[in-house]
């Protein structure tokens, strides 16, 4: 086993490059959980840009703004990294938004339950920490494979304490509306050309001048 870094010796401070085997366990998830090991712990420096519908006689939908900019700032909230679930998490943050400002967990728990407007979790690392997870790769933890990968890359990692920036977003519904339709201009307009493209193939052009038998 020491060719995977567990110190077989079970020394307290195994030399450079070796693990103690509650720190191995931890890691790989094998044996018994050690009581002796803290737990690893994640601190989430979370932000909200969300969008809360107005009534509005206009035709166009009318959206307020829920920034946490405007109510103190980005916050801190504590997750451990192991086996946990999406559902779990988005709900400690949710939890965590409404006590910033009234109300913005439960934007952002109602966007999930309807699966509209769209919500876009970003997350980012340090990139020299976690270069997978750098703010450039812009990583999102939108689905629960994505977000069990980056949960188990923080186990692997193997540290107590993990540092990660959140971001959740709500797409302004009128932006996708406006995608979408663009998106259907240009398949109309790629139908348009391809029919145009068959009609004239099958109206063989005239036979080269010099290929035409004339009578004398």
């Amino acid at each position: 086993m020491s060719r995977f870094g567990l110190d077989l010796l079970g020394r307290e401070n195994p030399p450079p490059g070796y693990f103690s085997a509650s720190k191995y366990q931890r890691i790989h998830m094998s044996g018994e959980p050690s009581n002796d090991l803290p737990p690893q712990v994640i601190v989430v420096d979370t932000s909200f840009r969300l969008l809360c519908p107005k009534e509005s006689s206009q035709y166009k939908p009318q959206w307020t703004l829920v920034n946490s900019a405007d109510s103190g700032g980005n916050f801190d909230v504590m997750i451990t990294a192991g086996r946990l679930a999406i559902a779990n998490f988005q709900n400690t943050i949710a939890e965590a938004c409404n006590k910033r400002y009234d109300g913005a967990g439960t934007l952002i728990q109602n966007a999930l339950k309807k699966g509209s407007p769209h919500l876009c979790w970003n997350l980012s690392m340090h990139g020299k920490t976690a270069p997978e997870f750098a703010k450039s790769k812009k990583y999102t933890i939108n689905t629960a494979d994505s977000f069990d990968h980056w949960m188990n890359a923080v186990v692997e990692l193997g540290k107590d304490r993990t540092m990660a920036s959140l971001a959740i977003l709500i797409v302004n519904p009128n932006t996708d509306r406006k995608s979408a339709k663009a998106v259907v201009d240009v398949k109309k307009h790629i139908l348009t050309v391809e029919a145009a493209q068959k009609a004239s193939s099958s109206h063989p052009a005239p036979d080269h001048p010099s290929d035409m038998i004339t009578a004398n």
